[in-house]
């Protein structure tokens, strides 16, 4: 495909990702053979577009849509398992379908983040920070707190990149209806409470304003 093509431009392939995002967004109805097109064949053919192989421009258009990835994901398995056909397993063991692929889309998602996280670009991790509470809509709250919220803190040891830092406390307030409370109070605030003491003024305000957007939420127990 154009994407997974290394002989593309740049240009070309990060255009690429941003028009399949905003197409499969639009579909709402498909063959039952096309349940699978994401684990299948749409991730596997974006799994280059995440590494540092690829031009920080592809890295970046797939990080700006990786959230829009995640819900047309969600949204496709949805429908698919609304759609159980004649003859199909009974509820207990159709459930146990969903849940199994639902795990693999999670694992394949996760997978595409923390490379992101873990690469070299400051920009790519500030896109997806843009994005992240929309892979939250596909990850749920146990699987955002046990793998995607240790991943994302790890941007705040980049002393050196305000930038983003701030783009941390930014993201915030979309994490918080899928982190919790206790989530909140025992990772979250620890990281606002040392940002007060940051060495730039733009990363204390945006740690201050996240403070009170949360609060103004509901979200803090005192």
């Amino acid at each position: 495909t154009i994407v997974s093509d290394g002989n593309e431009s740049s240009l070309v392939r990060g255009s690429a990702i941003a028009t399949l995002a905003v197409m499969l967004a639009r579909i709402r109805s498909f063959a039952l053979s096309d349940k699978q097109i994401f684990p299948e064949y749409l991730l596997p053919a974006l799994e280059g577009a995440a590494g540092e192989d690829s031009s920080e421009f592809v890295r970046v258009s797939y990080a700006s849509h990786i959230g829009s990835l995640a819900e047309s994901a969600l949204r496709f398995l949805d429908i698919a398992h609304q759609r159980r056909p004649r003859g199909a397993p009974g509820e207990g063991e159709w459930q146990e379908g969903f849940d199994a692929e639902l795990g693999v889309l999670r694992d394949m998602f996760v997978a595409v983040a923390s490379e992101m996280l873990s690469g070299s670009s400051s920009l790519v991790k500030r896109t997806l920070l843009g994005s992240i509470h929309r892979l939250c809509e596909l990850l749920g709250r146990d699987r955002t707190n046990n793998t995607l919220l240790p991943l994302i803190i790890t941007v705040l040891n980049d002393r050196n990149d305000w930038e983003l830092r701030r783009a941390f406390f930014h993201s915030l307030p979309g994490l918080a209806s899928f982190v919790g409370r206790e989530a909140l109070e025992h990772f979250i605030l620890p990281c606002i409470s040392q940002a007060l003491t940051d060495v730039h003024e733009l990363v204390v305000e945006g740690a201050l304003q996240a403070l009170a957007e949360l609060i103004e939420l509901g979200l803090f127990s005192r």
